[in-house]
């Protein structure tokens, strides 16, 4: 199994969720969670789009484990959603994502579409 964990900024939540839909992932199965994975709170079903700000430098929280999988075997987990605050009136999204795929060749071909769509200045 090859991996690779990429953190993102100034990319919102849900457009990576777009992301990983326009690269044939969708939500993996619960009867098959990772064994890493850690389970959401009661009454939720996915990690939020957005954390409150704080007054902190830096919001650090996990976002739970969601994970999208793919029919070759690819799968993206998110493993953290913060807000980093820069300024008093300035503050930015960081997601951490961690990609799995059952080969190092299924895995480049992912993180490179994957990188591509994040690139692109528009919405998804």
């Amino acid at each position: 199994m090859a991996q690779a964990r990429l953190e993102f900024r100034g990319i919102p939540l849900s457009t990576h969720r777009a992301y990983m839909q326009k690269l044939g992932f969708r939500p993996c199965s619960p009867s098959a969670p990772s064994p890493e994975s850690v389970a959401l709170p009661e009454g939720t079903d996915a990690a939020p789009d957005r954390l409150p700000a704080s007054t902190a430098p830096s919001q650090d929280r996990a976002a739970g484990t969601e994970r999208h999988c793919r029919d070759d075997g690819a799968a993206i987990a998110v493993r953290e959603v913060r807000t980093l605050t820069v300024t008093a009136s300035w503050s930015i999204d960081v997601v951490v994502l961690d990609f799995e795929a059952p080969d190092a060749e299924t895995l480049d071909e992912v993180l490179r579409a994957y990188r591509l769509l994040t690139m692109l200045s528009g919405a998804p």
